[in-house]
């Protein structure tokens, strides 16, 4: 069969039949033999199925099974037809897709990256990141995108289980009374109550203070603040500016440990992928520069970062008096 019939092939049902392959599927094995640049985004990116999609005609769209079986299909029920997924795919999130995929062809920079819904076939939702990479000819247009898919699904399952979990909210409301109480007892022993602190916020699947616990957090921090005679501080830190996209998730949970390791007391959360803040007690605000100064001294020891990382972070000291967060964006504003 000529590569370059577009005629659509169902997937094979048996291994008797691996010789019969789409036209894109062919093509792909091609590239990925001949070129190291897809053959490193194949290593790293692909996870829970591979896809490759002729942006030329667009109802052509090549498949791996595994992302079929990733919601509970047979791939041998299914076309190589980019209309096959678009009818399983959250119509809002589809949007979205279609959206960045116009800023990735109008400016390559700009990532093709979104977690997007599909319908599992058992009703259920199974939630997936989708990555892409357009592939240009020699005249500059945009002929084709592969791209992977990795399920996200357990993650953000648990993250919700976690945020709808009443055992959560009662432990939140013991340790607000808990650290009010011990603040007021013990004003002048700074350090007892940062490490009560830390000992005491609750944690999400990546080692961040969750957000409602933030929310807590800074309130309390800010009626006693005066009263131990000490300054409220909050920090902005942006993970992305200067640091390789592809390594935001890995740097991130590598900031979390150093920052644990050399100020336990600040209790630190993540705003976006990209954006982290933290608040705490300071008995000087002169002590934050030598903080951000260290931090950026253990990241840039890092020798598995092929960019050498530094932070943009700053820090501001918050007025105390009339700090009172109803919810994570107020505090957002605030300290960002």
């Amino acid at each position: 069969m000529d590569s370059q019939e577009k005629d659509v092939q169902p997937y094979p049902n048996d291994s008797s039949d691996a010789g019969i392959m789409n036209y894109l599927e062919g093509e792909l094995h091609e590239l990925l033999h001949s070129d190291v640049l897809m053959f490193d985004f194949f290593q790293e990116a692909a996870s829970d199925g591979l896809w490759y999609w002729d942006l030329i005609d667009q109802e052509n769209e090549w498949m791996s099974p595994k992302f079929w079986k990733t919601l509970g299909i047979d791939p041998a029920t299914k076309k190589h037809l980019s209309s096959e997924w678009q009818d399983l795919i959250y119509k809002e999130d589809l949007e979205i897709a279609k959206r960045n995929l116009t800023l990735h062809l109008s400016d390559p920079d700009f990532p093709y990256d979104q977690i997007v819904r599909y319908h599992h076939q058992d009703g259920s939702t199974v939630w997936i990141r989708c990555r892409g990479i357009a592939i240009y000819n020699n005249n500059g247009e945009a002929i084709r995108l592969l791209g992977s898919h990795t399920d996200l699904t357990p993650v953000i399952e648990k993250q919700q289980a976690l945020i709808s979990s009443q055992n959560q909210v009662e432990q939140l409301q013991r340790y607000v009374g808990e650290l009010e109480h011990e603040l007021n007892i013990a004003k002048s022993h700074l350090g007892f109550v940062e490490q009560r602190l830390n000992d005491l916020k609750p944690e999400d699947d990546f080692g961040y203070t969750t957000s409602s616990t933030f929310v807590e957090t800074m309130n309390t921090l800010a009626r006693n603040a005066s009263a131990i005679g000490v300054q409220l501080v909050a920090l902005r830190i942006d993970i992305s500016s200067r640091n390789a996209v592809e390594q935001v998730a890995e740097f991130s949970t590598k900031i979390n440990h150093v920052i644990k390791d050399l100020a336990p007391h600040l209790c630190l959360t993540r705003v976006n992928e990209h954006v982290l803040a933290a608040i705490g007690l300071n008995s000087t605000g002169d002590e934050v520069p030598l903080l951000i100064e260290n931090i950026n001294k253990k990241l840039h020891e890092l020798k598995w970062l092929t960019v050498k990382p530094r932070l943009d972070v700053t820090y501001k000291v918050l007025e105390p008096d009339g700090i009172g967060c109803k919810n994570f964006e107020q505090c957002c504003e605030l300290i960002l």
